[in-house]
């Protein structure tokens, strides 16, 4: 009787083993990397902006715009007031010169934000660049003014803001 059970024992011993064996090359198989991983959520969070903004910071880093745009793009249909999302889009179409497309998303950002939130007159300052680098003089000096409003000290926003007016000074004088 004593015997069985050893041989019961060393069975159920061995049984262990081989399913945290299995479990734990599943596990290594999602902790490869970010990309591996990131996914691994996603599809156990399908409905989740989180998954999809994780994914997209994963897709980015290792540069795979269009994969990442893609995930900012959902996250976005997900959740239409992360304005993290819209923020981290608009610098993704600047990484890849879509200055459009950054300019566009950066507006979406501004309509859907509530003044001078948190660190917002970055954003100010990145539209109102744009603004600047497209000729719309005006635009450019309204948003860095708005920069300033945030954040007074902010000194890119001054220096825009004094180069759209000297612009629009010197477009009066031409006229």
């Amino acid at each position: 009787k004593y015997k069985k059970l050893k041989i019961v024992t060393a069975i159920f011993a061995i049984a262990s083993l081989g399913v945290l064996f299995t479990l734990t090359q599943q596990q290594q198989r999602i902790w490869q990397n970010d990309l591996s991983f990131r996914q691994a959520i996603l599809l156990d969070n399908p409905d989740s902006y989180l998954s999809y903004l994780g994914a997209a910071n994963a897709y980015e880093r290792h540069q795979l715009y269009l994969k990442a745009a893609a995930h900012y793009q959902q996250a976005i249909a997900i959740e239409p007031n992360c304005l993290k999302c819209y923020n981290s889009l608009a610098h993704l179409y600047l990484n890849v010169n879509n200055k459009v497309a950054a300019l566009n998303t950066f507006t979406t950002l501004l309509q859907k934000s509530k003044p001078c939130q948190t660190q917002l007159e970055t954003v100010y300052f990145n539209a109102g660049l744009l603004h600047f680098e497209q000729g719309h003089y005006q635009e450019a000096a309204q948003l860095a003014n708005n920069a300033l409003e945030c954040n007074p000290q902010y000194v890119p926003a001054q220096a825009l803001q004094q180069q759209a007016r000297q612009q629009l000074a010197t477009d009066n004088q031409a006229d």
